[in-house]
């Protein structure tokens, strides 16, 4: 299992439409990612089978998460 990932060895992807995303740490029941969105840049629905942790580092963003949508701002925190 590996247990260090340096940030300076993920290459971020573009998921298109002004969404780029590193996965930085991973296994089969955890993700943690960074990911950056351009201004109206607008994330895909989706689902995974890893828990997942989402904190807003800036901005605004209008999350739906079990149907409840809510925008969430720098400093908050979601669980998914």
């Amino acid at each position: 299992m590996q247990n260090f990932f340096f940030i300076n060895d993920i290459e971020p992807k573009d998921l298109g439409g002004g969404v780029t995303r590193r996965v930085l740490a991973h296994n089969k029941d955890l993700m943690v990612c960074l990911l950056h969105f351009d201004k109206g840049a607008v994330g895909s629905l989706h689902h995974h089978p890893h828990t997942q942790c989402t904190f807003i580092k800036s901005g605004a963003f209008e999350f739906t998460i079990d149907g409840v949508t809510k925008v969430v701002r720098a400093g908050d925190t979601l669980y998914k």
